[in-house]
């Protein structure tokens, strides 16, 4: 009974993981050793992934196939990179602005000042302080959202 002929997948370093998984897939299925790997996969690179392995291959940096998986998801699977606008976007603006993280807001402890007139007036403002908080966040959330679907 004679073997079923397969494609070698092609990749241009889109899909690291996929396409680490079907080369793996496909030397598993034609029996090609560990060391014949590095060899073989030059066939299924092409655009970024077959100019990335071509410069490798000439400063013979790639020492085995083990080395191939490893240094191809470094330089191709995004999971790798550090997302710069995610962590920009947890800076807040206090923190933009001034150049400092900004100070917590201690609570008014009602019955703090003497003249009830000025304790009502301070327990209004930090109620309204928590609100004008928790409406900041809110909206900062709701901007993120949509900048996070653009």
């Amino acid at each position: 009974m004679s073997k079923l002929k397969l494609d070698m997948p092609k990749t241009d370093g889109v899909d690291p993981i996929g396409c680490l998984f079907k080369a793996n897939e496909c030397f598993s299925f034609y029996g090609v050793p560990d060391d014949q790997r590095l060899t073989a996969v030059s066939l299924m690179l092409e655009g970024a992934a077959l100019d990335w392995f071509r410069w490798r291959q000439r400063n013979r940096s790639l020492l085995s196939w083990t080395d191939f998986v490893t240094k191809f998801k470094l330089r191709f699977d995004p999971s790798n990179y550090v997302d710069f606008l995610g962590v920009l976007s947890k800076v807040m603006l206090f923190q933009a602005l001034y150049g400092r993280p900004q100070p917590d807001l201690i609570p008014y402890n009602r019955g703090a000042s003497k003249v009830p007139a000025v304790d009502d007036i301070l327990a209004e403002q930090d109620a309204l302080l928590r609100r004008l908080r928790g409406n900041l966040q809110a909206a900062q959330n709701w901007m993120k959202l949509l900048a996070d679907r653009v």
